[in-house]
């Protein structure tokens, strides 16, 4: 599978957050729900936490933009080099806290990636997940055409505040991981794929 990942290094700061649920089980846009976290936690594979008021310096190193340019979002990697699961802090939303994963490996995969695999012959037999429904409702809406289509003519639009997110839970081979889909600021989707 091609993921596109760019890479890009610049700076950001996050200030305390506003606007959104707080609590134990503050949730995203489609009811992902989030555990609101402190700077030191450590999470297990594939849980979100909302992270408020977290330093530029406690964020490491960004390793991945998405869209490369103009604002969006960013994967910060807490130990930059390392192979096993770690920290990642994903920084962009609307509400200026970073969401918090572990995984070994993070990365960003672009709506028309997405399209050319979801679209093409071999995904006929993959079932559909909530990322996927969580993606035909977006399509549909921007782009106006069915849930078995793809967005055509319209994915430059969409790919503006639209975007996944794969977590890995090692290097190398991985029978299974984790989605997230952002979109508009959010996170609106979780689930889990499998090969």
């Amino acid at each position: 599978m091609i993921i596109r990942a760019i890479v890009a290094i610049t700076g950001l700061t996050l200030a305390g957050c506003s606007g959104a649920p707080m609590g134990g089980g503050a949730g995203g846009a489609d009811g992902v729900q989030y555990v609101e976290v402190g700077p030191n936690a450590v999470l297990p594979y594939g849980q979100i936490g909302r992270a408020c008021d977290v330093s530029k310096a406690r964020l490491g190193t960004e390793i991945a933009r998405y869209p490369d340019s103009g604002r969006g979002y960013a994967i910060h990697d807490s130990a930059p080099g390392q192979t096993g699961q770690r920290t990642f802090y994903v920084t962009g939303f609307k509400d200026g806290c970073a969401r918090q994963v572990t995984a070994a490996l993070a990365m960003f995969g672009h709506p028309d990636t997405y399209e050319m695999i979801r679209f093409g012959a071999p995904s006929r037999n993959q079932p559909l997940a909530a990322t996927d429904a969580a993606y035909d409702r977006i399509k549909r809406a921007l782009c106006r055409v069915k849930d078995d289509a793809p967005c055509g003519d319209r994915l430059g639009r969409l790919a503006r505040d639209t975007v996944f997110i794969s977590l890995y839970e090692r290097h190398g081979s991985n029978p299974r991981w984790k989605n997230l889909l952002l979109h508009d600021g959010d996170v609106v989707a979780l689930d889990i794929k499998s090969r």
